[in-house]
């Protein structure tokens, strides 16, 4: 790690943070416990967050600031909670160090 990173666990829930000029989220973060907020560096394994918007999830990774913001670089997480609606049997499954999660087929993220 660089000086100024440390290695963390947060939990909250992920907010979008930046939109495209359809109004889809494109940047995520995770507004915490804690009211901090955590922007999710996108060079991470962070990127499929984005299908969890306004659900709860604990995420561990390497924390950094950049003047008032803190950004998180994620190296695994958990969903903790399902906002959204009950998963089916027709989602596409996927796999994280060893954990189990769905993406909805048909979810629209705005």
């Amino acid at each position: 790690m660089k000086a100024g990173e440390k290695r963390s666990t947060v939990r909250g829930v992920i907010i979008p943070i930046d939109w495209d000029e359809k109004g889809n989220a494109v940047a995520v973060a995770i507004s915490s416990h804690d009211e901090d907020e955590y922007d999710i560096d996108k060079d991470g394994k962070g990127g499929p967050l984005l299908a969890f918007i306004q659900e709860e999830v604990e995420v561990s990774g390497i924390v950094r600031e950049n003047g008032n913001k803190k950004i998180i670089t994620v190296k695994e997480y958990r969903i903790t909670k399902n906002a959204g609606s009950k998963r089916s049997s027709s989602d596409q499954n996927h796999r994280y160090r060893g954990l189990s999660y769905s993406f909805p087929q048909n979810r629209r993220i705005s």
